[in-house]
């Protein structure tokens, strides 16, 4: 077996509320959920398929390659999907609207023989994703669509180098999961406006206290980075400069 892990930026989504349906809100919740996300990335001139979908039963894992800027993944990818789910709630009903946690984490996996993807960022992704402290955060909100949780390695990277949703509109948040314990950013969105429009320039933003429960943009978080995430690695090239500029340059 060779082992060769390349770069992936990996987003794991799963419905709140999911196990209250039958069989068929079920099957409508499922394929709602892979046609929002496959609308949300064509927005911004990605293919779902690209991303090799994983089915996690109440939701799906998407793994963007090396190709693929983790920018891309959070700005515009974040405000296309918030929009997204705004529109599929103005149609539907109590029972089937969606509403989603979302987790997001970088690092490296390796391609098995099969074609399946296999390392140690999925599993932290997943913790991330099945956080207590996201769980309450989505449920205390009924109005919001969207809970999102990034790794400290994606928030170091992406967030607060001024892509996305503002660092100061995340809050540090506790993960502790089987045998995980760490920290991890979350940001509630679709409660208003789904955010900047696609391709705005990235926000500058300074907050006086970068302590605990905020993010600041003057000193380091206490936040723990998860052990996978510091393999993250530059890609050669322009692939990721690429990605980011056609990611960004698309607005609908």
């Amino acid at each position: 077996m060779n082992f060769q892990p390349f770069h992936h930026t990996v987003v794991a989504t799963d419905v709140v509320g999911s196990s209250t349906r039958h069989d068929q809100l079920q099957l409508k919740m499922r394929t709602d959920l892979l046609d929002l996300l496959g609308r949300a990335l064509r927005r911004q001139g990605l293919d779902l398929d690209g991303l090799t979908p994983a089915d996690l039963g109440d939701g799906f894992r998407l793994h963007a390659p090396s190709s693929v800027s983790p920018l891309a993944m959070v700005s515009p990818f974040l405000h296309n999907l918030a929009t997204e789910l705004r529109v599929h709630r103005q149609s539907a009903n109590d029972r089937s609207r969606l509403r989603l946690r979302l987790a997001i984490h970088m690092g490296l996996l390796n391609r098995e023989d099969g074609g399946g993807l296999s390392g140690v960022t999925l599993s932290e992704c997943a913790r991330l994703l099945d956080a207590p402290a996201a769980r309450e955060l989505i449920a205390a909100a009924p109005d919001a669509d969207l809970v999102v949780v990034v790794s400290d390695a994606v928030f170091e990277a992406v967030v607060r180098q001024g892509y996305g949703p503002a660092p100061e509109d995340f809050q540090r948040i506790p993960v502790v999961v089987k045998e995980t314990s760490t920290h991890a950013w979350a940001y509630l969105a679709g409660r208003h406006d789904a955010g900047p429009p696609v391709g705005a320039p990235p926000r500058e933003r300074h907050t006086e206290d970068g302590g605990p429960g905020r993010a600041g943009t003057d000193g380091q978080p206490a936040g723990v980075v998860l052990h996978s995430a510091r393999a993250w690695i530059h890609s050669g090239g322009r692939s990721w400069a690429d990605a980011g500029a056609r990611a960004t340059d698309h607005d609908e």
